[in-house]
């Protein structure tokens, strides 16, 4: 229903980044239980142990992996939608969310992933749209979309963590999934 839903919206925005634009109006509160999660956690690498486990608590458009590098962290999600219209703006929402949450997590707006890649095509006009939203580059026609994280970015602490409170809603988490 929700992908029926998008596909009208972004019809009826004639928006071409509707996705993209749209990333900008996520909170803390979007992500339910997973947001208070990260927000309590004490830096981005403890948010994403703790919180994405339990993603299927937000819905289920699609799953998170992790790939382990010796420098980075690749982190790369897959749409389970099936409208290839509605796929890449789905896509652009949820990296750039990601990004834009880790962003209001830290207090810090400079931050940004090492590189970003998006498996559909974007046209030339519009490449620099991405890339002042991701800070980054961003490559287009690649083989997954994700976010490649450099690890130093990792250690970058949260503004308010609290570690009684992640126990709690860890637990919470646990309970409802």
């Amino acid at each position: 229903a929700l992908q029926d839903l998008l596909n009208k919206l972004i019809c009826l925005s004639g928006n071409t980044l509707f996705g993209l634009h749209c990333a900008k109006f996520v909170r803390a509160e979007s992500y339910s239980l997973l947001g208070f999660i990260s927000m309590s956690a004490d830096n981005v690498a403890t948010a994403l142990e703790k919180a994405m486990p339990y993603e299927r608590l937000v819905g289920d458009m699609g799953t998170t992996s992790f790939i382990h590098h010796k420098n980075e962290l690749i982190q790369r999600w897959h749409c389970n939608y099936n409208n290839v219209d509605v796929i890449p703006h789905v896509v652009d929402n949820v990296l750039l969310s990601w990004v834009n949450f880790t962003r209001y997590l830290t207090g810090d707006e400079t931050l940004a992933p090492k590189e970003v890649h998006f498996r559909h095509r974007c046209s030339d006009n519009s490449k620099s749209q991405y890339a002042g939203a991701f800070k980054c580059p961003v490559k287009f026609e690649q083989e997954f979309d994700q976010l490649i994280i450099d690890r130093a970015l990792l250690t970058t602490p949260i503004k308010m963590p609290n570690a009684s409170l992640l126990s709690l809603l860890s637990t919470q988490a646990e309970q409802q999934i």
